[in-house]
């Protein structure tokens, strides 16, 4: 599964800029940042 599409599927939507120290914290708490 992609990184994006994994995204697309939680909703988790990340602004431009942001490091990937959020991205990670997206993908392991995907409902937090609903």
């Amino acid at each position: 599964m992609d990184l994006s599409e994994y995204r697309r599927r939680h909703k988790c939507q990340l602004k431009t800029g942001v490091g990937m120290g959020l991205r990670n914290v997206c993908l392991l708490q995907p409902r937090k940042l609903m």
